[in-house]
């Protein structure tokens, strides 16, 4: 009779730390829980195979996920979240009261317009963001703001970077203005 596959303590660890934060890849899990590449794939294939988690392959990485507890489009979501640029973007996005024009987006995050324009491309195909054309420019709204809210308040912590760190700021920067008196 085989061994549960959850009977042992790294596995448990390594499931408790996907758990917590889904959509890690192998060498985020590794570094997280000092675990070895090659000890680690070898538990994670058993969990895989025991269908306790799911594996989600995005380019080179394979992201790691609790096989029940998602949706496929919140592994996506999260998926895209993990990733340093596409959050940034989304982040604007949620600074700019949920949409904003290209223009914006090119300002405030800095990337070159090749940059930003292949992540707007890949949100949009993912279906995360749409994009409405506005005269000679586009505006570019995140599609669910409630699943992009509730992923990012659920797992805040593994989303803690500067990023969220400016969205914050920028966020309590317009409510200020919004709360100080006109001089006029």
């Amino acid at each position: 009779m085989s061994q549960p596959p959850l009977d042992l303590d790294v596995r448990r660890r390594i499931y408790g730390r996907i758990r917590e934060d889904p959509g890690l890849h192998l060498r985020e899990l590794s570094r997280a829980l000092d675990v070895p590449l090659s000890t680690l794939r070898h538990h994670l294939d058993v969990l895989e195979e025991a269908d306790v988690v799911t594996v989600e392959s995005e380019g080179t990485f394979k992201r790691y996920f609790p096989a029940e507890d998602l949706s496929e489009g919140d592994k996506s979501l999260l998926s895209v979240l993990r990733r340093e640029k596409p959050r940034a973007i989304l982040l604007d996005l949620l600074a700019h009261g949920g949409e904003a024009r290209y223009g914006e987006l090119e300002d405030s995050l800095g990337y070159p317009a090749s940059t930003l324009g292949m992540y707007l491309k890949e949100l949009r195909e993912r279906g995360l963001v749409d994009r409405q054309p506005v005269g000679r420019t586009s505006v570019y709204r995140v599609v669910d703001e409630r699943r992009l809210h509730r992923l990012l308040v659920t797992y805040e912590e593994s989303f803690y970077d500067a990023w969220v760190d400016r969205v914050l700021e920028i966020v309590e920067e317009i409510n200020s203005k919004e709360e100080e008196p006109d001089d006029e």
